[in-house]
């Protein structure tokens, strides 16, 4: 069975061959993917390739030009689940904006009543032209998602703004949606990611085997939410939201040194990083040869990163923190909920295949403080996100009307 039913719009830009690789990311996750493209993105890449991985033909007009059938707009907009434009170029961003419908894709954009989404791809001045930037504010208006462009190279040899986003950060902004997420408009959420490293020499470390991608599926369904959310990052494999505040760091007292210069700059604190529990006393200069190794290697105990944070917090603060547990893992939980005066936790089992820290997907119980467990089934890092901020978003909403009251 589908995941669901997206319309990928291709526009007539370069970065239509990043869409080659988006729409093979839909794909692999199992959702049913339609390519609607413009005539002019065929000239970038061929109908041939959009048919060959989606499974089905590419539609660019109206009708079918062999055999005279009706490519029904309304009919394609009314069963898509997701609509994602890109790239989305100047030329159909003034089409769109001025209400023209001229082509098959304009024709399902007006017809829809689905999530929308468009990433814009343009080289840095047109991007930066005031009638392109008026238009994009006018559909954001309108509730169109933006998948804001990255800086980087550009096809003119430019360097800047205008970058169509990469085709993972679109995936997993899409995926990390869900029509009913809570708005945290203005609201500030700060998120620790992946592993932290504990160096013995500039060349050896101890660490934990940590992705980073259930802190970036929190950050991408936190930004759907319309949060603002800042990452403290220790080195991961899976790349940060680049529309998110990132600061770098490799141990576990960088990160909560990091996490405290922040500490009046945020109203949710996720503690989802994996960060060493220990430290070697000792970190040599230069790296210590093989012959030279001690038999014995002293270590201390890190920071707690998360327990240190949740004593300082105050009552419009909340701080949420993670347990992985290899047995008894709500039990546990519950003692470390309350041991570090959290006010939630999110747990689940190093033992549980599918589940783990390097996993694209997992199974988690969601805890607090009143008592309540909610158990979250199996299922993608991005989709467990979604239900996460749901719920740590009424968690924060009613607390902040229980002070109130």
């Amino acid at each position: 069975m589908a995941q669901g039913r997206i319309v990928l719009g291709v526009c007539g830009g370069i970065a239509a061959y990043k869409s080659v690789y988006l729409l093979r990311l839909f794909k692999r996750a199992g959702y049913d993917v339609q390519v609607v493209a413009t005539p002019e993105a065929l000239q970038f890449v061929g109908a041939v390739t959009w048919a060959s991985l989606s499974g089905q033909a590419v539609l660019t007009g109206f009708f079918d030009p062999d055999t005279g059938a009706w490519n029904q707009h309304v009919h394609l907009a009314q069963q898509a689940d997701r609509i994602v434009v890109a790239p989305l170029t100047a030329h159909t961003l003034a089409k769109w904006a001025g209400g023209h419908c001229d082509n098959l894709l304009l024709a399902i954009l007006q017809s829809t009543t689905a999530p929308v989404f468009a990433a814009p791809a343009m080289d840095r001045e047109m991007y930066r032209f005031p009638a392109n930037q008026e238009n994009l504010e006018k559909l954001k208006r309108w509730g169109v998602r933006w998948l804001p462009p990255d800086s980087g190279p550009l096809a003119s040899g430019l360097e800047g703004e205008g970058r169509m986003a990469e085709p993972e950060f679109i995936f997993d902004r899409l995926e990390a949606f869900a029509p009913d997420l809570p708005s945290m408009e203005g609201r500030r959420v700060l998120i620790t990611a992946g592993p932290t490293r504990e160096f013995l020499d500039p060349v050896r470390y101890m660490t934990n085997a940590s992705s980073g991608r259930m802190a970036v599926a929190l950050a991408h369904a936190f930004r759907n939410a319309g949060a603002r959310v800042h990452l403290v990052c220790g080195p991961m494999e899976k790349n940060p939201p680049h529309d998110c505040a990132i600061t770098r760091v490799q141990t576990a007292a960088e990160m909560l040194r990091a996490c405290k210069e922040i500490k009046n700059d945020w109203d949710i604190f996720v503690g989802a990083a994996a960060v060493s529990d220990f430290a070697f006393v000792e970190r040599a200069s230069g790296k210590i040869k093989k012959e030279y190794l001690p038999d014995h290697l002293a270590i201390s105990a890190n920071p707690d990163i998360v327990a240190s944070m949740a004593s300082e917090k105050t009552d419009k603060q909340l701080v949420v923190g993670f347990a992985l547990e290899s047995e008894n893992v709500q039990a546990h939980a519950i003692q470390k909920l309350k041991r570090k005066n959290l006010d939630m936790i999110v747990a689940n089992s190093a033992a549980e295949e599918g589940a783990g820290l390097t996993s694209e997907t997992n199974h988690v119980w969601l805890l607090d403080r009143r008592g309540s467990i909610i158990e979250i089934p199996k299922s993608s890092k991005n989709k467990i996100a979604v239900q996460l901020v749901k719920h740590i978003a009424q968690y924060y909403f009613d607390r902040l009307h229980e002070h109130k009251a």
